[in-house]
């Protein structure tokens, strides 16, 4: 159960750690044609994905935990609410996925 706590500390200090950067470093979703450009943080340095939306195997909405998880042929990005300015920035990002 301590063990369990100490997980569930780090993961969360991490993303927070991971929000600040990217919000430290101006970085954004964006959206151009059927391609999504999104920042992603590691080893403190904000870097760049791409993937392109017909690659897009299946995308699964947790409104518990305001996410969306888009599934990709070799991996899997998460998407959260908290890396958008509003509910309604996420919203129209959500909608431009299919």
């Amino acid at each position: 159960l301590i063990a369990g706590g100490a997980l569930l500390l780090f993961f969360t200090w991490r993303s927070m750690r991971n929000a600040r950067a990217l919000k430290a470093q101006g970085g954004r979703v964006t959206v151009d044609g059927n391609r999504v450009t999104y920042p992603e943080v590691e080893k403190g340095k904000v870097e760049y994905r791409t993937f392109l939306t017909s690659d897009i195997e299946y995308i699964k909405d947790d409104e518990e935990e305001n996410q969306c998880k888009v599934s990709l042929p070799d991996q899997y990005v998460v998407f959260e609410t908290k890396y958008f300015d509003s509910w309604e920035e996420f919203e129209a990002f959500r909608s431009l996925l299919g």
